[in-house]
């Protein structure tokens, strides 16, 4: 038996061991209805507290070790584990009473959940040969392989990631908004999410509608919240804290009335966000409407606020495979290049192309030409919606493996065109000028990915760094230096530590990794 086969099978052990779980003794019904009303007390509790004191809430009640927790990510991959269980383990019909499910039940389920998604994604890395591992008894231990590249580009999204959060939170906090009015900030911060510059078509709604939908459900759970207060004392009802259940008919009506969008449309939006128990690969924090008995749907608002709506919806599309989404790929790169063409400096030439055969050139979606010092810049641009799984991180790193080769195409085409590449995407003026210098590389919108196949410095950079760095004077100086830095130009320690739980008789070894950046 290989790694493989051996993972595989204990991977089978753990999932043997999670079905005999007795809420799912329960039907699908039954079941999914204790989670979702335990889940909104847990959630409303949550809630009023800070991050430290959220994360020691969720270890004591969930009954997990780990030191660092997301409370997003834990409640996200938790309950995505739990529905997906539930539609597989759960009997047709509930051979124990629903009662016999306490709160305690479902947390430390929660929690298990929990780690068993850290173990699944070491397993399906291990399938895609990204990390290795080693076996002794019922201890697993888990390393990345080529660990100094996955480290640097690991650190690099982080960082870039935490600018453009401070930036988000600084547009909340100059806002003109009444900060007292919890109906008008969430409402607000719902909006902040909506950046798309086009309207993405979804099937029978388009993201305009989407919007306002989004927002006057939003609006729903904020009113809803605001009613359980009194003498400002948030009042958690058990069962009805932090849920909201209509009929179909009833939601349809009711969002109709608040959107004054028409109703096949508002109809459309919610058959398209419904969750779906026969589709194994279903995420309730996207299909966030759980279809219940008696034609009713139920939403969590828990569940509904963990992640943003736009990226949300942008998933959701992406895992229907739907024509609409490859439609949508092109408009996404046309916006990235305007989003360069207003961020950088005046000063530079941008072109992709005077006619169509040069637009279709592999690694070379856009140029950009500094006449002043001859340096050009072969840039291959790649959309990728936010990355939250495994599976989302996989894809991520195979579009950007494609583009790494889409570049060497780029490259063996520059060089065969010296003399007439300039003239060709900037006008005849620019004939027979050799530039001085030529970089190649790839511009991203949200992550670098893992990197694992890829020795350092890596040609990568995200847009929004690269416009900040154009716009300084030497803006092509300071991309090529940071390009060919293997450490992007980021000076930091680092720190690999070891998070370590024990899953039904495994006991599994994972790394993590902590940086501090020295000035």
């Amino acid at each position: 038996m290989n790694h493989y086969e051996e993972l595989y099978n204990i991977k089978q052990n753990i999932e043997y061991e999670i079905k005999e779980n007795k809420l799912f003794k329960l039907s699908t019904e039954d079941a999914v209805l204790s989670v979702i009303e335990k889940f909104g007390v847990l959630n409303s509790f949550l809630d009023t507290k800070g991050d430290y004191e959220q994360q020691e809430g969720i270890r004591r009640v969930c009954n997990i070790s780990l030191t660092n927790i997301d409370t997003i990510s834990f409640i996200q991959e938790s309950l995505k584990w739990i529905f997906r269980w539930c539609s597989i383990f759960c009997e047709s019909k509930s051979i124990i009473n629903k009662k016999e499910i306490v709160a305690d039940d479902i947390y430390n389920l929660m929690g298990n959940a929990y780690l068993y998604e850290k173990f699944h994604d070491m397993w399906e890395m291990n399938t895609r040969k990204k990390v290795i591992y080693n076996r002794v008894d019922r201890r697993l231990n888990f390393n990345y392989r080529n660990e100094e590249t996955y480290k640097i580009h690991l650190f690099y999204d982080t960082v870039c990631r935490m600018i453009d959060d401070a930036k988000l939170k600084e547009m909340m906090n100059n806002s003109n908004i009444d900060k007292r009015n919890l109906t008008e900030v969430m409402s607000y911060a719902h909006q902040l999410d909506f950046n798309c510059s086009f309207s993405m078509e979804f099937d029978g709604f388009n993201l305009e509608d989407y919007r306002i939908f989004s927002s006057e459900l939003t609006k729903l759970f904020a009113e809803k919240i605001l009613s359980n207060y009194k003498y400002r004392v948030n009042i958690i009802l058990p069962g009805d804290s932090g849920l909201l259940c209509l009929q179909k008919s009833e939601w349809i009506q009711t969002l109709v009335n608040r959107t004054k969008i028409k109703h096949k449309k508002i109809e459309s939006i919610i058959n398209f966000f419904t969750y779906k128990f026969s589709d194994k690969n279903s995420d309730v924090s996207l299909s966030y409407f759980v279809p219940i008995s008696n034609n009713k749907l139920i939403v969590s608002e828990g569940i509904f606020n963990l992640s943003r709506p736009e990226a949300n919806a942008m998933r959701l599309l992406a895992k229907k495979e739907s024509s609409n989404f490859d439609f949508a790929q092109n408009n996404f790169e046309e916006e990235e290049r305007e989003k360069i063409k207003d961020g950088i400096n005046e000063r530079y030439l941008i072109g992709y192309g005077i006619d169509k055969s040069k637009k279709n050139i592999p690694g070379m979606d856009l140029l950009v030409y500094d006449s002043e010092v001859n340096h050009l810049q072969v840039i291959e641009l790649k959309y990728k919606i936010p990355v939250e799984s495994t599976r989302d991180i996989n894809n991520l790193d195979n579009m950007l493996e494609k583009a790494y080769k889409q570049v060497e195409e780029a490259k063996k085409y520059v060089n065969s065109k010296l003399e007439s590449i300039l003239s060709e995407y900037f006008g005849h003026e620019y004939d027979m000028i050799i530039p001085n210098k030529i970089d190649y590389f790839i511009l991203t919108n949200y992550s670098i990915g893992t990197g694992i196949n890829n020795n350092l410095p890596t040609h990568i950079l995200l847009i929004n760094h690269y416009i900040e760095l154009m716009n300084n004077n030497n803006g092509m100086e300071l991309v090529r230096i940071l390009l060919n830095d293997k450490n992007k130009m980021m000076n930091f320690e680092e720190r690999k530590e070891y998070i370590e739980f024990s899953l039904f008789g495994y006991e599994i070894i994972i790394p993590q990794y902590s940086f501090k950046l020295i000035k």
